[in-house]
C-alpha cells in the first residue's frame, strides 16, 4: 500500500508511513499519521511498545490517527482488511520518540522586493524561510513545509544540512501558510527531529500587473496585434517536437476586428521567447487567409452546420493540432466541437481540401464536408450526450493538462475542462448567472463527462472567462472574472473583477472538489502603464483573457486580454505583465 506525510496546522506534527520511520519530537508535541489512497478495505491501527507485540487501538477504523507522544518510544502501524476471510495488510511501522529539543527560530521573510509608482510590494509566490541547527542531532538534510489554510495542501523543499536557509517556490497568492522545519537522518527522511513549536506563520502577497502602454486608461494600452479584437487563445512550440523554425515560438488565435475575417485567425511570433524579454512574446506576424472564417451575417442557416465560432482551444496533439472549439449550430445552441488540423503541428490550415481556411460561407462547416466537426461536448437534448442533463449551451471554455512541461498534449486522464453552462430552468444551486462546470477527459474512451452533484453539475458559481495556468507538477491555477449578476438578472459585463484559485491534482487526476471556491478567489490588481491602480470600472472590461508562461519560467507571466466595452470603446486585445512573480 501507499504511503504519504502529512503536515497538519497547529500544534501536529505530520508523519511518513514509508519504510522504518523514527520520529522525534519535542515534548507535548501531536502527531497525525495519515494512511494514502489507493487502499481498499477497513482499517485498524495498532500499537506497540516493542515494534514485536501489537495491540489494536479503539475507534482508529479511518485513516488518520492523531497521537500525544509518550515518554517511551512507541510504534504504530495500520492494517488494512478487504473482507472478513482476506489476509490483513500492514503498513510499515513507525516509531514516535518524545524526547526531542531543538529551538529553530524559524523566521520568514518576503522576496524580491520592488517599487512601482506609490506601490511597494513583493513576491506573491515565495517566501524566504531561515533556521538554526538543532545541538545534538546528525543531520543529513533539511526538509522545510509550508501547508496552506484553505486546502490544506502542502509543498516540501529540500536544503543541504549545511544550508540554514531556503526560498519556498510556486506558493498560492495572498495565502496564509503554516511553516515548520524538520532535521532529516537520512536521505529517504523516513527518521527525522520536528518540533511543533518551531513552526511559524506567514502571508504570501497579492499578485500584481501591469496593462502595457505609455499612461493610464486604454485608450494609452499597446495593442498586442493590430486587428485583433476578442477570444485569445496561445500555445508554445516545445523545441523537441516543433517543425522547423518553430522551436520556442507562440503559436495565437483571436477573433479579428474585419467582419470577413471573423471567427479563428491564427498568428505567430517573430521570434522565439525569451525570460525577461516581453517584446519576443508581443511582437506577431498574423497569417492572413487560414484558420477559421465564421461571420454569422453570411453563413448559410438550416444546413445542419455550424453558424458562429466563440472560443477556440488550439492543443498540440498525435503530430496534428487539434482545435476545440465553442460553436452555435442551427438550433441557436452552443456547444464544444473539434477539428484536426492538416498541417501537422503548424495549426494554421484545418481545411481537407485545397483551401487554406476552412469558411462557413462555403458550406466547409457542413458535417462531412471538408472541415467536418466533431461533437466533444453536447447537451442535454442531444441524443449522445442525454447524461449532460439540465444543459441547455455549452459555451466559453478553457482545457487543462500539463501543459507547462512542453504544451504538447498527450490526451491523458489527467485533462481536465471548465466550462460555460447554460441552464435548462432557474431552479439550480447557482446564484448566479454565469456560471463554470468541470469536466474530465477519460483517455480510454476518449470522451469528456462533466461532474455532477444530484441533477446538476457541480458549478464555479459566478465565475467567467476562465484562464488555466499550468504551475508544474500537479498544481494548477484558475484566473476568471468574477461577475455577481444573479441568475434571474439581465446579464452584464460591468460587475466583475479579476481573481484566482487553485487546485492540486492527486493520484494523478484533479476534481472539482479539489479546487479552492469561487468565494476564495484571490485578489488580482492590475497597475497602468504610469503606475496608478486600476478601479473596478476599468478593470471589469478585462475579457476572454490568456495567462501563461511563455517560456516555461514562472518568473515570467503575461497575459493576452480583450479590453474595452462597446460602443464606448470597440475592444482589442492588450497585454500584461506580472510584475511579481
Amino acid at each position: 500500500m501507499k504511503k504519504t506525510a502529512i503536515l497538519i496546522p497547529a500544534l501536529f506534527l505530520g508523519a511518513m508511513l514509508h519504510g522504518q520511520n523514527i520520529i522525534t519530537v519535542c515534548g507535548g508535541d501531536s502527531v497525525m499519521l495519515v494512511l494514502d489512497q489507493p487502499f481498499n478495505g477497513t482499517i485498524t491501527w495498532q500499537q506497540s511498545n516493542d515494534n514485536i507485540n501489537w495491540t489494536n487501538l479503539a475507534s482508529s477504523n479511518n485513516d488518520t490517527l492523531y497521537i500525544v507522544a509518550n515518554n517511551t518510544p512507541d510504534y504504530f502501524r495500520a492494517g488494512v482488511q478487504e473482507a472478513v476471510n482476506c489476509p490483513v495488510y500492514y503498513s510499515a511501522s513507525t516509531q514516535i520518540n518524545n524526547n526531542g529539543t531543538w529551538s529553530a527560530g524559524v523566521s520568514v521573510a518576503y522576496v524580491n522586493p520592488q517599487t512601482h509608482g506609490t506601490y511597494t510590494m513583493y513576491s506573491a509566490s515565495k517566501l524566504r524561510v531561515s533556521w538554526t541547527a538543532p545541538g545534538s542531532y546528525a543531520v543529513d538534510h533539511y526538509e522545510v513545509i509550508a501547508t496552506e489554510s484553505i486546502k490544506g495542501t502542502s509543498e516540501v523543499s529540500s536544503t543541504p544540512a549545511a544550508q540554514l536557509s531556503d526560498t519556498l517556490e510556486l506558493l498560492k497568492s495572498a495565502t496564509a501558510y503554516r511553516i515548520n522545519v524538520r532535521a532529516c537522518a537520512d536521505a529517504s527522511c523516513s527518521s527525522y527531529l520536528a518540533c511543533a513549536a518551531n513552526e511559524t506563520q506567514s502571508t504570501t502577497w497579492e499578485e500584481y500587473w501591469q496593462v502595457q502602454g505609455t499612461d493610464s486608461g486604454f485608450d494609452d494600452a499597446s495593442h498586442l496585434i493590430s486587428d485583433a479584437n476578442t477570444l485569445n487563445y496561445a500555445f508554445v512550440y516545445g523545441s523537441s517536437w516543433a517543425p522547423p523554425g518553430y522551436q520556442d515560438k507562440i503559436r495565437y488565435y483571436y477573433n479579428p476586428l474585419a467582419a470577413n475575417e471573423k471567427g479563428a485567425k491564427p498568428a505567430i511570433t517573430t521570434q522565439a521567447g525569451v525570460t525577461g524579454n516581453l517584446p519576443s512574446v508581443t511582437t506577431f506576424s498574423a497569417n492572413t487567409g487560414t484558420g477559421f472564417l465564421s461571420n454569422s451575417m453570411q453563413c448559410p442557416t438550416n444546413d445542419n452546420a455550424i453558424n458562429f465560432i466563440g472560443q477556440t482551444i488550439a492543443v498540440p496533439f498525435n503530430g496534428q493540432v487539434r482545435m476545440f472549439m465553442e460553436s452555435t449550430g442551427d438550433d441557436n445552441h452552443s456547444r464544444i466541437y473539434s477539428i484536426d488540423s492538416q498541417d501537422g503541428y503548424i495549426g494554421k490550415d484545418f481545411d481537407s481540401s485545397g483551401d487554406s481556411a476552412c469558411n462557413c460561407q462555403g458550406g466547409d462547416f457542413v458535417f462531412g464536408a471538408n472541415c467536418s466537426l466533431d461533437t466533444v461536448l453536447g447537451i442535454a437534448s442531444d441524443a449522445n450526450f442525454s447524461q449532460n442533463q439540465k444543459i441547455s449551451d455549452v459555451r466559453q471554455f478553457k482545457i487543462g493538462y500539463p501543459m507547462g512541461n512542453d504544451w504538447l498534449w498527450n490526451g491523458s486522464s489527467n485533462s481536465f475542462m471548465v466550462c460555460t453552462v447554460d441552464l435548462t430552468d432557474l431552479n439550480g444551486p447557482n446564484t448566479y448567472r454565469m456560471t463554470q462546470a468541470f469536466a474530465h477527459y477519460d483517455s480510454l474512451t476518449q470522451n469528456w463527462t462533466i461532474e455532477y452533484n444530484g441533477s446538476y453539475p457541480k458549478m464555479f458559481d459566478g465565475m467567467q472567462a476562465p484562464s488555466i495556468v499550468h504551475m508544474g507538477g500537479n498544481r494548477y491555477k484558475i484566473y476568471f472574472s468574477y461577475n455577481w449578476v444573479l441568475k434571474n438578472q439581465q446579464l452584464s459585463f460591468t460587475t466583475k473583477e479579476v481573481r484566482v484559485v487553485y487546485g492540486y491534482d492527486k493520484n494523478g487526476v484533479i476534481y472539482f472538489d479539489d479546487w479552492e471556491t469561487v468565494a476564495q478567489g484571490r485578489n488580482v490588481n492590475f497597475l497602468w502603464a504610469n503606475n496608478i491602480l486600476l478601479l473596478q470600472p476599468h478593470e471589469t472590461q478585462f475579457d476572454d483573457f490568456h495567462m501563461f508562461a511563455p517560456t516555461g519560467d514562472p518568473d515570467f507571466q503575461v497575459m493576452y486580454t480583450n479590453v474595452g466595452i462597446p460602443p464606448a470603446m470597440m475592444p482589442f486585445v492588450n497585454y500584461c505583465l506580472l510584475l511579481n512573480p
